[in-house]
């Protein structure tokens, strides 16, 4: 089998589409309230994807597995919040989603060493990954990938 790391194209919006939306599903099993679906959620995906396709400061790569997209990440360069200086631009990757769980060691690390080449060739000075607390394929991955956990999101329902 031969595994390909490229940039994404608008072709593969629908495959970025249904990733997206799967692993959504995957999230909301943990924390059912925080990531409920909208009901119109990839509509409303479909054009930030496609602009992101196309964007200045973005990269959007793809992992293929014999033809077929089985992973993305997306990385946005922007600045650090102002209180911070960590001596350049941060590369935040917030959608990165694997089809297998257990690609993770795999697809994961190759997905997430493309964008790390590009965001370095950018200028950017550190990778701000999001993962889900609960997601313990990825945040192993993350962990044996040189990143730290620098922060985490607590949920309380309101109502």
């Amino acid at each position: 089998m031969t595994d390909t790391i490229r940039r994404a194209t608008q072709d593969d919006l629908p495959h970025l589409l249904a990733l997206a939306k799967q692993r959504r599903a995957d999230y909301a099993i943990a924390q059912p309230r925080f990531w409920r679906e909208a009901a119109d959620a990839v509509e409303r995906q479909r054009p930030y994807f496609a602009r992101l396709l196309t964007a200045e400061r973005v990269v959007v790569f793809v992992h293929e597995r014999a033809g077929l997209v089985d992973g993305f990440a997306i990385g946005l360069l922007m600045a650090a919040p102002p209180v911070c200086d960590p001596g350049g631009d941060t590369c935040l990757v917030d959608d990165y989603v694997v089809a297998d769980p257990s690609e993770w060691a795999t697809t994961g690390v190759a997905l997430l060493a493309a964008v790390r080449a590009w965001a370095y060739g950018q200028g950017a000075v550190q990778l701000v990954v999001i993962c889900g607390h609960h997601d313990a394929p990825k945040r192993t991955m993350l962990a044996t990938s040189n990143a730290v956990i620098a922060s985490e999101w607590w949920y309380s329902p309101l109502l």
